[in-house]
């Protein structure tokens, strides 16, 4: 079965090309994928040199084959501590 926007299903459109490094470097930056997602989301991404940026949505398991990709260490994140 085919997906309907023309892709194989199970790739992303993001795990190739210059898209790929950007998400990579804004990764090693961030220090964590939820930051690295809000980041994009909030801020944008520069895409292209001397346009404005752009706001990228990708999803947390793209992310993560990403990092995954650029073998990228992640660490756990904050550990919340409930009060009694």
């Amino acid at each position: 079965m085919r997906n309907k926007v023309g892709r194989p299903k199970g790739q992303s459109i993001f795990l190739k090309g210059k898209i790929n490094r950007i998400i990579v470097s804004l990764i090693r930056t961030c220090g964590g994928l939820t930051a690295c997602r809000d980041k994009m989301l909030i801020e944008g991404v520069q895409l292209t040199p001397g346009k404005p940026k752009e706001r990228l949505m990708v999803s947390m398991p793209t992310l993560v084959k990403v990092a995954q990709q650029a073998k990228i260490k992640l660490r756990p994140g904050r550990k919340v501590s409930v009060a009694i």
